[in-house]
C-alpha cells in the first residue's frame, strides 16, 4: 500500500477553494475561550480548539479561519505551513 504524498500546491488548491465558496470569514485567535466546540482543521485534521477536563473549558490551540456558508461551517488552519507540516508529521 502506497503512502499518500500531498505537495503544496494540492493543499493551496483546496484552501482555495474553501475560501472562494465561503460567504463569511472570521479569524479565531489563539487563547480564545469563547469557543464552545472542538474544531479540526477540514484540509490536515489538526487540532485547532482543545478540550481542558480539568477547568472543562474549550481553549483555542492553534489561530485558525473560521470560513461559513449557508450550510455548515469549516475551519482551516490560519497558514498554509502549518497544514504542510501536519501532513508530513501524519505520513511519517
Amino acid at each position: 500500500m502506497s503512502s499518500l504524498k500531498y505537495k503544496d500546491n494540492d493543499i493551496s488548491y483546496k484552501r482555495k477553494v474553501i475560501f472562494n465558496n465561503s460567504d463569511k470569514k472570521t479569524l479565531i485567535k489563539k487563547g480564545n475561550r469563547r469557543i464552545h466546540s472542538v474544531r479540526h482543521c477540514a484540509v490536515c485534521g489538526k487540532e485547532l480548539v482543545h478540550w481542558n477536563s480539568q477547568t472543562n473549558t474549550y481553549i483555542c490551540v492553534e489561530p485558525h479561519i473560521d470560513c461559513s456558508n449557508e450550510l455548515f461551517n469549516v475551519y482551516l488552519c490560519l497558514k498554509p505551513r502549518s497544514c504542510k507540516n501536519q501532513i508530513e508529521r501524519k505520513s511519517n
